[in-house]
């Protein structure tokens, strides 16, 4: 009889032993899986939210289909000082005995009227806006989302849909890394389009290298976005506007009714720069 007691208490102590090292195992695993995801905060598709996805718009066709008079001037939705609208003389030179001048004159973004014949560069707008390159950074508070050296990368240089889903998919996380702020660039970054896109350790609101084409037919239109703050709700689709402004002027030229018998054979314009260094907007006004 104590020898069959002793074979039970045996069993049960080695099978309570065995429990507790399966409990033991169990609660390290658990703990090891919370240590991991706890690194990868910053990393998409923590919680499975919301997919994130923008509303793509131009704020230079926006201003026009609400223009009821179709105005051909400037327009005031573009984050432009009025001084640089102000008209300008300028005095020609040249050997013609006839007295010239040139009248500068500026209008906002690239002449808010239609698109027409293609004797310049490509004019963009949101019906033909082709794949874009996103930035996107996000933080745990709105003040480290506001700037890209408190925030962290989130993606860089995504290729972008026209309609704003982007080609790879990022979630939202819950309940941290919920503020984000978002750049774009239209065309896409590449070497093909003469754009460069500031490196992805640049702590700075990004930038873009540019370069036009040699032959100006085959210019397209550089276009900028900034997101300014977004704020993801748990469960709710939060709103991300990318409202894309000109980071080009267009320059054009008309003759005036009062030239003949002069003939005017070509314009040259000198000084002009064909490349260089453009800083995305940091706020969804496009400033």
């Amino acid at each position: 009889m104590k020898i069959k007691n002793k074979l039970s208490n045996l069993a049960w102590s080695r099978l309570r032993n065995r429990g507790l090292l399966i409990a033991v195992g169990a609660v390290a695993l658990l703990a090891a899986a919370c240590a991991d995801d706890d690194l990868a905060t910053d990393k998409p598709n923590k919680h499975m939210g919301t997919t994130l996805a923008f509303n793509v718009s131009d704020v230079q066709m926006d201003a026009l289909a609400q223009n009821a008079t179709e105005q051909t001037r400037g327009l005031s939705m573009q984050p432009i000082p009025a001084s640089y609208l102000a008209p300008r003389k300028i005095d020609a030179t040249g050997s013609n005995p006839h007295d010239f001048c040139l009248i500068e004159s500026t209008v906002e973004g690239l002449n808010p009227v239609k698109p027409d014949a293609k004797t310049r560069g490509t004019i963009l707008t949101a019906h033909t806006l082709g794949t874009f390159s996103s930035i996107g950074y996000r933080a745990a508070s709105p003040a480290a989302a506001a700037n890209p050296s408190t925030a962290l990368l989130w993606f860089h240089g995504e290729k972008t849909n026209p309609d704003g889903t982007l080609q790879s998919r990022y979630d939202w996380d819950w309940p941290v890394n919920v503020y984000g702020r978002f750049y774009a660039v239209s065309p896409e970054a590449t070497a093909a389009n003469g754009i460069t896109l500031s490196p992805s350790n640049y702590a700075q609101v990004p930038y873009v290298d540019f370069e036009v084409k040699s032959n100006v037919i085959d210019q397209v239109d550089l276009m900028t976005a900034c997101s300014g703050e977004v704020h993801y709700e748990h469960g709710n689709d939060p709103t991300s506007n990318l409202k894309f402004t000109h980071a080009l002027a267009a320059v054009k030229f008309s003759i005036g009714s009062n030239l003949s018998p002069v003939i005017i054979k070509k314009i040259e314009v000198s000084g002009v720069k064909y490349k260089g260094r453009y800083k995305l907007p940091n706020k969804a006004d496009g400033s």
